[in-house]
């Protein structure tokens, strides 16, 4: 803490006191003159002219600076201020052996040397309900009705850069409360620590700032908007470079905060409650690089975060919205006027949406939702080039993921237990990538769902499965022209993993599921060992499949002649083929490619398959490779089989 020395009040003290205290004074007076007459003209910097950051760095190592208009010229006073002032436990300060009691707040100037600097002033206004020696010590003192007044005198009174401390307590605001002096802070003393009530009635804003640079912090504020007709609980109208940091602002009646027509405005740890029908929680309008820091909203009816007209570039990190119980309440609601909007790592429980942004160029990343009503967790409708990555949903009655819009991306989210589909996405241009699908139900209980006009999007990545019987398509295209669905793992899904009826679609490569027509090899290696070794091939493929070709490389031929091998279909994966020999019935003792011939010919390095043999998905819907003797136990080699969708 800086202590400070009042010299003018000090020589009135000393004079009164006696010659002991006048003599110091003298002592004093004699060594700074001999500083500045002799010293100085010797050609060393008076402190006058010494940067003032650093005399003041010199004259804060031990914890002093001297304040208040000393007569004449004068320096610094070095080791006096070690020697001869010093603190005392009972809060006064001593020159020699006379105190000193001193109030910091009767201050305007910091003298060093020559120059004076304005100090900063700090007014402290204490609550009715203040603790006695906190009263004793403030500025102004409320009387607990009207205390708005007391709070307006010291605001006015300190001017810009100055500091208003509200002490602990409650404060009755019955009428606005103007923060217009430039970069003034009026900060409580913590939050639920310090209290602003409004009375019923009041009906006009609590907390009103329209100077730059203001700073807002450590306070309460219940506007008690139900018993309102008009007002907010702190409300921003027009200015740059606001701070509102560590405070509540409840049951405001339009909004708790509201951001109008401002610029730069940073909130850092709001908390925000009302019980008031369409008051938002926050909303910005007309507002530009607006950023939210760990807001904490918990309950209301309508918007958690509303951002509202052109209210562009706004960012919302971390915090916890919940308990949004209107009936489209949303946790961030970002309308089509307002573009560059990001939400990241932000989680939200109970609400109509998670978020809902409708404007071009958004972002919402790593953000967890749950227990969400008859909205959508995450939305990038209307708006393009929007992003959704890196979120969880779970348990959402519409869709985890929604997105409509030109230049969508979707890519690296979970949703789990989504009524109207895990993605539920009419989209064009967009890419749907590396998103974890599980247990879609309701009125479209599709993994991802491409619906309407979409065209033209790459869907790639995706895992989609279902462990409880409620997902019945892992991909669904019910329309929509040249998308594109590879690379996808769909296995495990009631009717089939892919369902597609866009035109000219490729679908390609997805694991659980094979398009009509798509041609796609698989193989295994042989399992070498002792007579009835199995090697054995499941159809993943999510339907029936015709193999249109089959063949086995040895790689080594066994050691005796003339081995035995069956390969056929199979309807448990063990033993001999349920229908034998209907692949592969050879005698390969040398290395080399065996190609499979049907109807139990035979085959060799030259055969091709007759005719195709339908291998089920469901019934006889493995591949059994045998050794049938001990001749063969020793073969190494690999099966390859290649199928055609049915």
């Amino acid at each position: 803490m800086m202590k400070m020395f009042n010299w003018a009040k000090a020589k009135q003290k000393g004079e009164s006191t006696g010659v002991t205290m006048f003599g110091t004074f003298m002592l004093i007076t004699v060594v700074l003159a001999i500083v500045l007459y002799v010293v100085v003209p010797l050609g060393i910097t008076a402190m006058n002219s010494v940067n003032l950051s650093t005399a003041l760095l010199k004259l804060s190592e031990e914890g002093y600076v001297a304040y208040g208009a000393p007569t004449g010229d004068w320096t610094t006073l070095g080791d006096l201020y070690t020697e001869d002032i010093y603190p005392q436990a009972d809060s006064t300060w001593d020159i020699g052996a006379v105190g000193n009691e001193y109030n910091a707040g009767y201050f305007d100037t910091v003298w060093v040397g020559n120059a004076s600097v304005a100090r900063t002033a700090t007014y402290v206004v204490a609550a009715s309900d203040a603790p006695a020696h906190v009263i004793a010590q403030a500025d102004y003192v409320c009387s607990g009705a009207d205390d708005n007044v007391e709070i307006q005198a010291a605001i006015d009174a300190v001017g810009s850069w100055g500091k208003v401390q509200l002490t602990e307590g409650t404060y009755y605001i019955a009428a606005q409360i103007n923060l217009n002096q430039a970069s003034m802070w009026l900060c409580g003393s913590g939050v639920g620590v310090t209290s602003l009530f409004m009375p019923n009635g009041t009906n006009t804003n609590m907390l009103y700032i329209t100077a730059n640079e203001v700073i807002l912090s450590d306070l309460s504020g219940d506007m008690n908007g139900t018993n309102q007709t008009a007002g907010v609980t702190v409300y921003l109208r027009g200015p740059t470079g606001v701070v509102v940091r560590n405070v509540e602002a409840n049951n405001g009646f339009y909004n708790c905060v509201y951001v109008r027509d401002s610029t730069g405005v940073i909130i850092d740890n709001l908390i925000a409650t009302t019980d008031k029908a369409n008051c938002h929680l926050i909303q910005m309008n007309n507002s530009t690089w607006t950023t939210i820091i760990n807001p904490q909203l918990d309950g209301g009816l309508a918007q958690g975060v509303y951002v509202h007209t052109s209210s562009h570039n706004t960012a919302i990190y971390g915090g916890v919205i919940k308990n949004l119980t209107g009936a489209a309440s949303k946790g961030v609601y970002v309308d089509t006027t307002s573009d560059y909007v990001s939400v990241i790592g932000t989680a939200f429980y109970n609400m109509y949406n998670a978020v809902a942004h409708t404007g071009n160029y958004g972002l919402v990343n790593n953000c967890e939702a749950n227990t969400i009503g008859t909205g959508n967790a995450f939305d990038i409708s209307v708006g393009a080039q929007s992003k959704i990555t890196n979120c969880t949903a779970m348990t959402v009655t519409s869709a985890g993921l929604c997105a409509e819009g030109d230049g969508q991306l979707v890519t690296g989210n979970t949703v789990i237990d989504a009524g109207i589909g895990g993605g539920f996405l009419n989209i064009d241009n967009s890419i749907i990538s590396n998103n974890v699908i599980i247990n879609s139900n309701g009125g479209a209980p599709y993994g991802i769902y491409l619906y309407g006009t979409a065209t033209y999007n790459l869907v790639t990545g995706n895992r989609c499965y279902t462990d409880n019987a409620t997902q019945t398509y892992g991909i669904r295209e019910s329309a929509g022209t040249a998308n594109t669905i590879i690379g996808n793992d769909v296995r495990g899904n009631i009717t089939a993993g892919i369902y597609s009826a866009g035109t000219g679609t490729v679908v390609a490569n997805n694991n659980g599921y094979i398009a009509p027509g798509e041609i796609r090899t698989i193989s295994v290696a042989i399992t070498a060992g002792v007579q009835n070794t199995v090697t054995s091939i499941q159809n993943t493929f999510g339907g029936d499949v015709l193999i249109i070709e089959a063949y086995v490389m040895i790689s080594a031929a066994a050691s005796a002649t003339n081995p035995t091998y069956d390969m056929g279909t199979d309807d448990d994966g063990a033993g001999a083929p349920s229908v034998a020999n209907n692949l592969f019935d050879a005698i390969p003792d040398t290395a080399a490619y065996y190609r499979a011939l049907s109807n139990g010919l035979g085959g060799d390095a030259s055969g091709v398959l007759i005719q195709p043999i339908l291998w089920q998905a469901v019934g006889n819907d493995w591949v059994n490779f045998i050794i049938v003797d001990a001749a063969g136990a020793d073969t190494a080699g690999v099966i390859y089989i290649t199928v055609i969708g049915k």
